[in-house]
């Protein structure tokens, strides 16, 4: 994903929830790629 996909979403869910807030969410606590990496060099 790219490194500003998460913020696009919460950006973009925020637009049309009022209940959401992202001024209260913090992305790198609830993202990364981590998972992503590690399987991308088990099949290098």
């Amino acid at each position: 994903m790219p490194a500003d996909g998460p913020a696009t979403s919460l950006r973009a869910l925020a637009s049309f929830d009022d209940r959401l807030d992202p001024k209260k969410i913090d992305l790198n606590a609830t993202y990364t790629n981590d998972f992503a990496r590690r399987a991308a060099a088990q099949l290098k």
